[in-house]
């Protein structure tokens, strides 16, 4: 698999792309702290960081669908690469940082919005009729390999040449990814199919028929991809018990954890770093122990597994841990979450035809991203009221819920 050209470059340039996410949250959420102290705000920001998938996500699905799929990427690159450099320009000019930071997270997750469907959807073009699982594994660990590594590049910045400077480097990052993605090559006889645009009927007075108009043809794309969503119950399913498992968890993941770790700990930045080190670096386990050697069960009870033992490792921060106990906590929540992002892409790949998987992939992204946004800001607003190991505990519960109701439906179980 490692010696598949293009599958090699897609990982790779994912996984410098995803760097650059990396590094730009943990540098904005730290920049929010230090400048103004305030949850609430933090919360918010982080909001603006997915927001976008949430709004835009069912139009991007059909740019996606229509566009050549690698060069909606490069175009998502370069756009992130361009948007890092407007933070040190504001610190520059001494004023606005946060305004700057809150406007260019909006943007980067905008640009996501397309990439991430993009890249969803190329993986059953490049890998033809191999082993999606295996393929998806690799593509996700090379997710995870970043949010290993992004941490510790972001904790050094961070520590030695200030928070700006971790934009400068997130920059550099998403320009790496476009020069690698470049290389991609697609063959033509596996190049996603493109819809074609149908024509208009014939003008009430008697004049030519034109062309139907982009705006209501992509309209038309996007409805015909929520029938789909809707009429595949596995599908319809799958994204909305998505959509509320990562209101539960993932607010707390991204939100909490730096408060707790700031807040509640009194310890600097690069203890928060190194968390998302360590929860990085149990995905990237999994990922690669399902790469080579992937488990024979199915892939519904796999996932839905997955969903419940990723909120049930959120219980013990009820208890408050200490960073010395938080560490193996972590590490073992990340062990279970490919079980969730691996195995529930490979159900869509399965379920969806290959001309509407950038549809269904922004579904996706709007389920996971979308729901993430609004986790977000009602976590931080909590945050003001509800203490941090309290609201940890009891939302991963609620989270492992989500699983456990999948867990009722055999046609969820059952899928091969």
């Amino acid at each position: 698999m490692f010696r598949d050209r293009n599958l090699s470059l897609l990982a790779a340039g994912q996984t410098l792309s995803r760097l650059g996410d990396v590094s730009f949250h943990i540098g904005l959420l730290w920049l929010t702290l230090e400048l103004t102290g305030s949850k609430r705000l933090t919360g918010l920001v982080a909001m603006l960081e997915y927001l976008p998938v949430l709004l835009f996500g069912v139009i991007a699905g059909v740019l996606v669908d229509r566009l050549d799929r690698r060069r909606v990427m490069l175009a998502a690159c370069l756009f992130r690469a361009l948007l890092m450099l407007a933070i040190p320009l504001a610190a520059l000019a001494g004023r606005g940082e946060i305004a700057v930071g809150a406007a260019a997270a909006f943007g980067l997750a905008l640009a996501a919005s397309l990439f991430t469907p993009a890249r969803d959807a190329l993986v059953p073009v490049l890998v033809g009729g191999g082993d999606r699982v295996r393929a998806n594994a690799l593509v996700q660990g090379s997710d995870q390999l970043a949010w290993l590594t992004g941490p510790l590049v972001a904790g050094a910045l961070l520590t030695l040449a200030g928070t700006v400077s971790v934009f400068l480097g997130s920059s550099l990052l998403f320009l790496l990814s476009f020069a690698l993605l470049l290389g991609l090559r697609l063959p033509a006889r596996q190049a996603p199919p493109v819809p074609a645009v149908p024509a208009a009927p014939a003008l009430q007075d008697g004049g030519e028929a034109g062309a139907a108009p982009a705006g209501h043809v992509a309209w038309r794309e996007a409805r015909e991809g929520l029938a789909l969503a809707w009429r595949l119950k596995e599908l319809r399913w799958l994204l909305i018990l998505t959509a509320v498992n990562n209101f539960f968890i993932m607010g707390p993941a991204i939100v909490a954890m730096p408060v707790y770790v700031g807040s509640d700990l009194g310890l600097p930045g690069g203890y928060y770093a190194a968390i998302e080190a360590v929860l990085a670096g149990g995905m990237m386990i999994s990922s690669l122990l399902i790469v080579r050697r992937r488990p024979r069960r199915g892939k519904g009870g796999l996932w839905l597994a997955g969903m419940v033992l990723d909120g049930l490792t959120y219980g013990p921060m009820l208890l408050a841990p200490r960073f010395a106990w938080l560490v193996p906590l972590i590490l073992l929540h990340a062990l279970f979450i490919p079980l969730i992002t691996i195995y529930r892409v490979s159900i869509v790949q399965d379920l969806v035809p290959p001309a509407m998987q950038g549809r269904a992939f922004a579904f996706l992204g709007m389920s996971v991203v979308g729901m993430t946004a609004l986790s977000c800001g009602v976590t931080g607003l909590l945050l003001g009221v509800v203490p941090t190991p309290l609201l940890f505990g009891t939302w991963g519960l609620l989270g492992m819920g989500c699983g456990l109701a999948g867990w009722l439906s055999p046609r969820l179980r059952r899928l091969a």
